[in-house]
């Protein structure tokens, strides 16, 4: 059979096994001397090499009992088994002795005591457990080893040196070593120590437990890296020191603790990206790179298309799918998770076909509200994919980006209200102060002629004062967030509207078939007024003013008076524009604003009897 693993060499098999190995020449020179010798004795394999093993153990045949013993059982000639004490071992020790060709072989440990038989029953309780379980000896070699993905075999009998530089990062070892030691010699650090002086009734023997540390450490395992939280204490049983180190294996804990971390380092990011695209591609960028979802996709709410739009996916979703898909209103999963306003964990896609808009390969998916901005989801090609400290993590990420669409959505709309402020601003400076200066002078004039003109100058300038400051609040509630939305019949709307304005001899035809339109009666209304003012002022008051259906959608106000040049119809709807001194340059800015706050387009063309059409298309 062609097996490709290594056989280890005799020195190596030596160190694994957990006796004490010695052999000796026949001048009782030592020749081999393990690991587990040396943990045993204290006594390094290069300061026995080569040395009497009676001045090695510090004890002869002449004047030790023990060594008289071994030594008898060598000159034997047989294999014999033996119970001694040597100098330096705290442990009685069980010897098995073998004749060689040159010399002895000496198989020690320690004997066990009377209730070991109740310990090692109680090895395969630890077996069941999933803490992992070092017994140390005072000497600081293993005992007793039940590591996770570690056979015992590997780890007893071999110092805590060797053992942790098995399973354990080199760095992590070198700790393990260092807080080992400080138990076992009562110099824990008290920063870092733990609970539990006291002691703990164990029947007919009594355990005192020592003051502890607690540490984590990294290790390497055929299944990749893992985290261990050890838990060491110094343990006397029976009169004997021992150190007990109790592993929980914290590996989830720690990769969640630190995505955590990561994710609120991105929820920083998010509240600096500028627009909701680019905190919808940062968003997805996390979900891949920090909690490992490559398939997850923004979808943000269009308005204009009554649905949630793709706004941003990952490229293994971008790769899996030719189209990402759009969902209307009550279409799909993504949909009624918009609508609700709850988070939805589905581990089986393919269970839920009814609620689906189309047939899909996924099997599990994770769909998080982001409030009235969309949805984000995440998916799965398997059922069950996403165990509950994922789903934690998506929903961390999901909280931070809803509230940075929601700063980014907030800070867009104050910009807003700050440049209508800018210009509102601009128009108190100069078209307010100009008829206030006008006001101002006559007024003068007036009080020191009394002449009756200058005091119509001055009732002049103070309406138009007047027509500004109301054209201004219009204007402000037009572009203002407030706003009640109703069925209304716009032709209504646009006949009674006709009846607020000064209209003289002017004539207004309303068309059959014009389409209901969504919105506020009040705004609805300003836009006509506004509009047919406009035509008055230009067309005159015989002008013959027309309100019709557009094809696609949408409704015309048009006027056979003089029409707009095509050179100024990119300006009529800016705010203080006019070409009338008498002028305020706010009502087509009013009609503007209004349209589109009820998601219509404002546009001036051509009419048919030459004169102004005002268009008013969806968006």
């Amino acid at each position: 059979m062609n097996d490709s693993r290594s056989v280890p060499d005799s020195a190596t098999a030596l160190d694994r096994t957990s006796d004490a190995v010695v052999s000796v020449d026949d001048d009782w020179r030592v020749t081999v001397w393990n690991r587990r010798a040396a943990a045993l004795t204290g006594i390094d394999a290069e300061a026995a090499l080569g040395e009497s093993l009676w001045t090695v153990l510090d004890a002869t045949p002449a004047d030790d009992d023990d060594a008289a013993a071994i030594r008898t059982a060598a000159d034997a000639g047989r294999e014999a088994s033996l119970t001694v004490t040597l100098p330096g071992v705290s442990r009685r020790l069980e010897l098995r002795l073998f004749p060689e060709q040159e010399g002895v072989t000496l198989y020690a440990r320690p004997v066990p005591r009377p209730d070991d038989h109740e310990l090692e029953r109680s090895r395969e309780v630890l077996d069941a457990l999933h803490d992992s379980v070092l017994v140390l000896d005072a000497d600081l070699v293993v005992e007793f080893a039940r590591v996770r993905s570690h056979a015992p075999v590997e780890l007893e009998g071999v110092d805590v040196a060797e053992a942790m530089a098995r399973i354990a990062a080199p760095a992590d070892a070198e700790r393990f070593r260092e807080a080992v030691r400080a138990v076992r010699d009562g110099t824990v650090d008290g920063s870092e120590t733990g609970t539990g002086d006291g002691r703990v009734d164990a029947g007919p023997t009594d355990v005192e437990r020592d003051d502890g540390r607690r540490l984590t450490l990294t290790h390497e395992d055929p299944d990749g890296t893992r985290y261990v939280d050890h838990r060491v204490t110094r343990v006397r049983f029976d009169g004997d020191d021992y150190v007990l180190a109790v592993g929980r294996d914290v590996t989830e804990r720690t990769l969640f603790e630190r995505r955590l971390r990561a994710l609120q380092s991105t929820a920083r990011d998010l509240n600096v990206a500028s627009d909701a695209e680019a905190i919808a591609e940062r968003a997805v960028t996390a979900a891949a790179d920090i909690i490992d979802m490559p398939m997850t996709g923004v979808w943000l709410y269009d308005a204009d298309a009554d649905a949630l739009v793709p706004t941003a996916v990952t490229v293994r979703s971008d790769s899996l799918f030719d189209e990402q898909p759009a969902f209307g209103r009550g279409e799909g999963l993504a949909w009624e998770v918009y609508e609700s306003g709850r988070f939805e964990r589905f581990d089986d896609v393919g269970a839920e076909r009814e609620r689906l808009s189309a047939d899909t390969v996924i099997g599990s998916e994770l769909i998080a509200p982001l409030g009235e901005h969309g949805v984000v989801m995440t998916s799965a090609l398997e059922p069950a994919a996403f165990d509950d400290a994922e789903v934690d993590l998506f929903r961390a990420l999901a909280a931070a980006t809803e509230a940075a669409l929601t700063r980014a959505d907030r800070e867009r709309r104050l910009q807003e209200r700050n440049a209508q402020l800018e210009r509102f601003s601009d128009v108190v400076a100069h078209d307010i102060r100009n008829p206030l200066s006008v006001a101002t002078g006559y007024l003068d004039v007036a009080r020191e002629s009394g002449d009756d003109d200058a005091f119509d100058r001055v009732d002049g300038a103070l309406d138009r004062i007047e027509r500004l400051v109301d054209e201004l609040l219009t204007l402000a509630r037009a572009d203002g967030d407030a706003c009640e939305t109703e069925p209304l019949d716009t032709a209504a709307v646009a006949r009674s509207a006709w009846e607020t304005v000064d209209s003289g001899d002017a004539t207004l035809v309303v068309a059959d078939g014009i389409e209901p339109l969504e919105g506020d009666e009040g705004q609805l209304t300003q836009l006509f007024e506004n509009a047919y003012r406009n035509a008055l002022e230009h067309g005159g008051q015989t002008v013959t003013v027309t309100v019709g259906p557009i094809d696609g959608g949408g409704f015309f106000v048009a006027d056979d008076g003089p029409g707009v040049p095509p050179d100024i119809r990119e300006e009529v709807f800016e705010h203080g524009f006019t070409t009338d001194d008498e002028g305020t340059g706010f009502g087509l800015a009013i009609v503007e604003s209004v349209a589109s706050a009820h998601g219509l387009v404002a546009r001036v063309v051509d009419g048919d009897d030459g004169g102004a059409r005002f268009e008013f298309v969806p968006e």
